[in-house]
């Protein structure tokens, strides 16, 4: 059946069309018709030559093979070896040591170092013995007295302001009262107050100027006193301390720090010397004398029966809101 079978196989290849062997002896020329390459002629040497094959259609895709088997698992690396430990740093231990230890009598620190063990100490030193006081030196001798600064110029009156309305009932007036040394002296005195506007301090009394005093009052060798005394106003209301500017307290510097009271007198006096405080005589005869902002003044009261001077400064740490405006002067030797 084999036999068979490869018999059939190889009649079916000879059959196939486009497929032809021919044989011929060697001095015949025959023209075989090749169906790939046209009419050739057919030699002895193209005796048992390669069949030539028709190329058919690409065949179909084969069925996928199954996967494989999965490989084994590779073996562990080996773990590197740990590092060498660092070298120990070396430190020093501080150690407080109380004032009775041998070693510091006085108390101190001990240092000890690791890991060379080394020792040191650190003492505290002894007390020191307290020194002596210091005697007092000799007071310094007393400086000379300074000469006194000559009085400033007046500045000039300013320009007298508009009259106010007249009220309906009031009436100003001025009380002067004077006291005269001598009977060459008159009484028709003038008195101006003078005030200027500070600031913080607000109005202060800048001068006193009076004239009209007969030259005669100051001639000879003697020499005079002037005083002026200013009335301080009673009170009018309860005075609030805390107030900036309540009309019911005393204004001046003086006055709010108790040196003048309310109903009180002030009085502020000056050596009368020529071409310094005094003007030259005019026409009739008569000097103007300037109580200047510097004067010191004296302050009395009635709320300890007039007993008790006050001192004042100067005349500037007065205010003329503070005055009722009765004046009065005194012209006197100096003791």
């Amino acid at each position: 059946m084999n036999t068979l079978k490869r018999w059939l196989i190889g009649f079916l290849i000879f059959s196939l069309p486009g497929i032809g062997v021919a044989y011929a002896a060697t001095t015949d020329t025959n023209t075989v018709q090749n169906f790939f390459l046209g009419d050739v002629e057919l030699k002895d040497t193209d005796l048992n030559q390669v069949l030539t094959l028709l190329k058919g259609e690409p065949g179909k895709d084969g069925v996928i093979g199954r996967d494989g088997v999965d490989g084994i698992n590779g073996v562990d690396g080996i773990n590197g070896v740990d590092g060498i430990n660092g070298v120990d740093g070396s430190g020093v231990n501080v150690v407080g040591l109380a004032a009775s230890d041998p070693k510091c009598p006085d108390g101190g620190i001990k240092l000890e170092t690791y890991p060379a063990l080394q020792t040191f100490y650190i003492c505290n030193g002894k007390n020191g013995i307290d020194g002596r006081n210091g005697t007092n030196g000799i007071n310094g001798i007393n400086g000379i007295n300074g000469t006194n600064g000559v009085d400033g110029k007046d500045g000039e009156d300013g320009v007298d302001g508009k009259d106010g309305i007249n009220g309906s009932s009031e009436t100003n007036t001025v009380t002067i009262g004077g006291k005269i040394i001598t009977s060459l002296c008159d009484n028709s005195v003038t008195v101006k107050l003078n005030h200027s506007f500070q600031g913080d301090p607000g109005f202060v009394m800048s001068s006193i100027v009076m004239s009209g005093i007969a030259g005669t009052c100051l001639t000879g060798v003697k020499t005079f006193t002037l005083t002026a005394y200013l009335q301080i106003r009673d009170a009018s209301g309860t005075c609030n301390p805390s107030a900036a500017l309540d009309a019911d307290c005393l204004q001046g510097v003086a006055g709010k720090s108790g040196k003048y009271r309310f109903g009180g007198v002030v009085a502020c006096t000056m050596n009368l010397t020529p071409g310094v405080n005094v003007t030259a005589a005019n026409a009739d005869g008569d000097v103007t004398a300037t109580i200047v902002s510097t004067t010191p003044c004296t302050a009395t009261s009635p709320d300890d029966n007039w007993e008790n001077e006050v001192a004042i400064d100067h005349l500037y740490q007065l205010s003329p809101m503070d005055i009722d405006g009765t004046l009065g002067f005194a012209i006197e030797e100096a003791e």
